[in-house]
C-alpha cells in the first residue's frame, strides 16, 4: 500500500481503530499491576558475575553482611556515662529482637576475656540489668580504649559515639523483608530518642542502604518524574500553540510507554533504580518522532489543505525518516543486552518493546485522533526563523565547519579529567535520614564500606596454627596503615587476648600463643565459653581450615577499594604462603567493579551500533556518504558531552553506562529526519545544494527545536533528585541532546556541502 493512503485510511476508519487498539491497550496496562519495586542492590549483578559468586561462597562460608549500623552520639561528652551505657545495654538486647536479626555486636554485649584458674571465662562489658559502678565505668572504659576490635568499630577514640551494629540472614530478593527491618529500627530509636533528648541516634548500613534505593525511586517517581513530564507537555503546548496537538502526542506517549511497562509488567520485570527510567525514556523517544508529524500537519493546513490532506502529506513526508529513526533507535537499545548488568538489559528491552509501540501507534493511532484535533496552522514565523537559520548557515558553511570542529575537539580534551568512579555508600544527597546517618558515622565513629578476606589456613584444624596466625596478624598490621582504613579484625586479634588473660593479663603477653597446641588448647575453651549468638563460626569456619579478616573503610570510593583490594592481593603473594593468596570480596567490591564492567561493555554496544546505524542510514537512504555523515553527527554530541562533562564535573559513575542508550536515539532521530528532508530536496531541487540545506531547515528544524527544548528543559528538573545516578543521568542527557542539536544544525550542513563539492551527496 502506497504510504500516503495508509494515514487516509486510518483517518476513514478512525473509529474502528481506536476501537481495535483499546482491547490491547487494556490488557497490556493490566500488567502494570505485576510491576515490582526491589530494594536489594545484587539485582544490579549477573548471576555469572564472579566478584558475585566469589561473594555468595564468601557467605556460605561465614555470613552474610546484611548490617544495619546504630550510631549513638553524645555531644556533651563521653558514651562511658553510667546511663548512656545502660541506655547501649537495652538497645542491644531490643536490636536482638528485630526482623531477621542474627546477630548484634556493641560495646555493652562486647566480651572480655579473662582466666579463673586454668579456664577461660567470658562476659559481657555489661550484664542486662546490671548497676553501674563509677569503677566498673572505668573499667569498661580503660579496656574499650585499648582493643583495637571496638576503637573506630563500636566506639570513636574521641569517646563521643558508640555503635550497635546489627546483622541479619536475608532472603534472596529481599524487598518487603528490608523495608520492615527499616522501618522498625527507625521505630526502635524513635522510643530512646523520646527518652534522651540529649543523645543523637542515627540509622545506617548496607540494610539502610538498600531500601535508600527504593525510597529514592519513589520519591523520583511521584514528585521530579511527574514534574518532569508536566514541565516538558508546558514547552510542547506552548511551541506547537495547541491543545489538540499536545493532546495528540501525549496519546501516544502514555499509550506507548503504559502499554510497554505493562507488557514488562506480564513478563515479570522487576523495577530498580536503573530500569525505573524506562517509561520516561520511551516518552522521550517517542516525542521526537511524534512532534516531527504533527509539525508537518500544522504546516499543511496552513498551506490551505484540508486535514486529510494535511495528514496524508506529513506522512508521506515523514513515514521513511520515522520508520528508519525508529529502527536505529531500537538496534541502539538491543545493544543494552551486551551490558554485564541484568537492569540494564531488562530496561533496554522494555524501551524496545515501546518504541514498537510507538511505531505502530503513529501510523495507526495518530492519524485517528488528529482528525479530531482540529490542529490550527503552524505558526508563520517558525518557518520564517527557520528559511533565515538555513540561509545563514548555507552561506557561511565553512566558518560554522571551522568553527565546530574546534569546539568540538576542545570539548572533547575534557574527556581525559574523566575518572570512572563511584561511591554507593554516599550517592544520596542529605534530604534522606540514611545520607544524613552515613554522613555522621563516617565522621564520627566508623567506615561504612567493608573489605573481606577469607584466608585459608592450608588444611583443616590450622587455623589455630601459630604461624599461620602470625601471618594474619602482620596482613592485620599492614591493612591498618592503608588509606581510609578504620578498623581491622581478625582472628590473631583474639588468639593475643586470649593468651593476654591465660597468662594474667600482663601487658607484655599480648601476643600469640608459641606452640600449636597451645593454641589450640587456649581457642577451644575460648569457643566452649561463648554465649548464644556470639559464636565464633563468624570468623572461622567448619573445619577450621580459614579464617576472615575485616576491614571497614573509612570515605573510600570504588577505586579506593579497587587499589586496596589489589595491593593487599599484592602483599600477600609477596609475605604469606600460596594457600593465602586471595582477593578481597563483599558487596562494596562487587559494586566497586560493577560501574567498570558496565562502562566497559556499553563502551562496546554502542561503538557496534553507532557502525551499524551508519551502514543502516547509509543504505536506506542509497547512499555510503550519508552513512558515514551520520557517523559523525551521531558520536560527536556524545563525545563533546563527556568532554563537558569532565570540564565540568570530572567524576563519573554508572550513570555513564545509561546515558549513551538513552540519548542515543534523540540524536540519531535529528539527523535521520535532517538528511532525509535533505535528500528529499536535493532530489525534487536539481541538486541545489543551498535550498536542500533550507528545505531541510524549515520541514525538520522546528520539529527538532521544539524536541530538545521539552526534552531539556523536563530532565533539568530531574536534576534536583536526591539519587546521583539520576542527577548525573539528567544534567548528562541536556547536555549531549544540547550538542545534537547544535551539531545537526551547524556542522551537518557543512559537512553535506563538502560531499556536494567532491560530489558524493547523491
Amino acid at each position: 500500500m502506497d504510504l500516503s493512503r495508509f494515514p487516509e485510511l486510518m483517518i476513514k476508519l478512525r473509529w474502528l481503530v481506536i476501537a481495535f487498539w483499546i482491547p490491547p491497550l487494556v490488557c497490556a496496562f493490566w500488567g502494570l499491576q505485576y510491576l515490582t519495586l526491589t530494594a536489594d542492590t545484587r539485582v544490579f549483578f549477573d548471576e555469572r558475575n564472579p566478584y558475585l559468586l566469589e561473594l555468595e561462597a564468601f557467605e556460605k562460608k561465614y555470613s552474610q553482611n546484611n548490617n544495619l549500623l546504630i550510631v549513638v552520639h553524645n555531644p556533651e561528652g563521653s558514651v562511658f556515662d553510667r546511663k548512656i551505657l545502660q541506655t547501649l545495654s537495652e538497645l542491644t538486647e531490643a536490636a536482638w529482637k528485630l526482623p531477621y536479626a542474627s546477630r548484634v555486636d556493641s560495646l555493652a554485649n562486647f566480651q572480655r576475656v579473662y582466666a579463673s584458674e586454668d579456664l577461660i571465662s567470658i562476659e559481657s562489658y555489661i550484664s542486662p540489668g546490671e548497676d553501674l559502678t563509677p569503677v566498673k565505668v572505668e573499667t569498661i572504659r580503660k579496656e574499650a580504649l585499648s582493643d583495637s576490635a571496638i576503637v573506630n568499630r563500636l566506639v570513636s577514640q574521641d569517646e563521643q559515639t558508640a555503635g550497635v551494629n546489627i546483622n541479619f540472614n536475608l532472603p534472596s530478593r529481599a524487598s518487603d523483608e528490608i523495608r520492615t527491618i527499616v522501618e522498625s529500627a527507625r521505630a526502635l530509636i524513635a522510643r530512646y530518642e523520646t527518652q534522651d533528648n540529649n543523645l543523637s541516634f542515627h540509622v545506617t548500613g548496607n540494610v539502610a542502604l538498600m531500601r535508600v534505593f527504593s525510597e529514592a525511586i519513589e520519591m523520583d517517581q511521584s514528585l521530579l518524574i511527574p514534574i518532569t513530564l508536566v514541565v516538558s507537555a508546558l514547552i510542547l503546548a506552548y511551541l506547537l500553540g495547541s491543545a489538540g496537538a499536545v493532546l495528540s502526542v501525549g496519546s501516544i506517549l502514555v499509550l506507548s510507554s503504559g502499554a510497554a511497562m505493562g507488557i514488562a509488567g506480564w513478563a515479570g520485570m522487576v523495577l530498580n533504580p536503573a530500569s525505573v527510567v524506562a517509561p520516561i525514556v520511551i516518552m522521550i523517544l517517542a516525542i521526537a518522532s511524534t512532534v516531527h508529524v504533527v509539525s508537518a500537519v500544522q504546516r499543511n493546513v496552513g498551506l490551505g489543505m484540508d486535514t486529510i490532506a494535511a495528514v496524508r502529506a506529513a506522512f508521506y513526508e515523514n513515514a521513511a525518516p520515522v520508520t528508519l529513526a525508529s529502527l536505529t533507535t531500537a538496534i541502539g537499545f538491543f545493544a543494552l543486552n551486551l551490558s554485564s548488568s541484568p537492569p540494564f538489559r531488562d530496561m533496554g528491552n522494555a524501551i524496545i518493546v515501546g518504541i514498537i509501540l510507538s511505531f505502530l501507534l503513529i501510523f495507526t493511532w495518530l492519524p485517528a485522533v488528529l482528525s479530531f484535533a482540529g490542529l490550527p496552522p503552524k505558526r508563520p514565523s517558525s518557518d520564517k526563523i527557520m528559511e533565515v537559520m538555513g540561509r545563514t548557515v548555507s552561506a557561511v558553511s565553512p566558518f560554522f565547519l571551522l568553527l565546530v570542529l574546534i569546539s568540538s575537539f576542545g570539548a572533547f580534551q575534557g574527556v581525559q579529567n574523566i575518572v570512572l568512579d563511584d561511591d554507593f555508600v554516599r550517592g544520596f544527597d542529605d534530604r534522606f535520614d540514611y545520607a544524613r546517618a552515613s554522613d555522621f558515622a563516617e565522621e564520627n565513629l566508623t567506615g561504612l564500606n567493608i573489605l573481606e578476606f577469607d584466608l585459608s589456613a592450608g588444611g583443616p584444624e590450622k587455623a589455630y596454627d601459630p604461624t599461620y596466625l602470625k601471618t594474619v596478624d602482620e596482613f592485620a598490621a599492614w591493612l591498618r596503615g592503608q588509606k581510609h582504613v578504620a578498623n581491622v579484625t581478625s582472628i590473631a586479634d583474639i588468639g593475643k587476648k586470649v593468651n593476654q588473660a591465660m597468662e594474667g593479663g600482663a601487658v607484655d603477653a599480648y601476643h600469640l600463643p608459641a606452640d600449636t597446641s597451645t593454641s589450640a588448647q587456649y581457642f577451644l575453651l575460648y569457643e566452649l565459653s561463648l554465649p548464644l549468638g556470639l559464636e565464633l563460626s563468624d570468623f572461622v569456619n567448619v573445619d577450621r581450615s580459614s579464617s576472615r579478616l575485616t576491614v571497614l573503610l573509612r570515605h573510600a570510593t570504588s577505586g579506593d577499594i579497587r587499589t586496596l583490594n589489589e595491593n593487599a592481593q599484592d602483599w600477600l603473594k609477596a609475605n604469606a604462603p600460596s594457600h593465602m593468596h586471595t582477593a578481597g570480596t563483599s558487596i562494596n567490591v562487587v559494586f566497586a567493579h560493577l560501574s567498570r564492567l558496565t562502562i566497559q561493555s556499553m563502551i562496546l554496544s554502542t561503538f557496534i551500533s553507532i557502525l551499524a546505524i551508519s551502514v543502516i542510514i547509509g543504505v536506506t537512504l542509497r547512499s555510503a556518504s550519508l552513512g558515514l555523515v551520520s557517523l559523525v553527527t551521531n558520536s560527536l554530541p556524545i563525545a563533546m558531552g563527556f568532554g563537558i562533562w569532565g570540564f565540568l564535573f570530572g567524576q563519573m559513575g554508572l550513570a555513564a553506562a545509561v546515558v549513551t542508550a538513552i540519548t542515543f536515539g534523540i540524536v540519531v532521530d535529528d539527523t535521520v529526519h535532517f538528511l532525509a528532508k535533505y535528500q528529499n530536496a536535493m532530489s525534487s531541487l536539481r541538486k541545489d545544494h543551498r535550498n536542500a540545506v533550507i528545505h531541510a531547515f524549515v520541514h525538520a528544524g522546528t520539529p527538532m527545536l521544539i524536541t530538545t527544548l521539552a526534552i531539556c528543559a523536563g530532565f533539568s528538573i530531574l536534576t534536583l533528585s536526591g539519587f546521583e545516578i539520576n542527577r548525573t543521568l539528567a544534567a548528562l542527557t541536556v547536555i549531549i541532546v544540547s550538542c545534537a542539536l547544535l551539531v545537526d544544525w551547524f556542522l551537518l550542513p557543512a559537512l553535506l556541502r563538502v560531499l556536494r563539492l567532491f560530489g558524493k551527496s547523491e
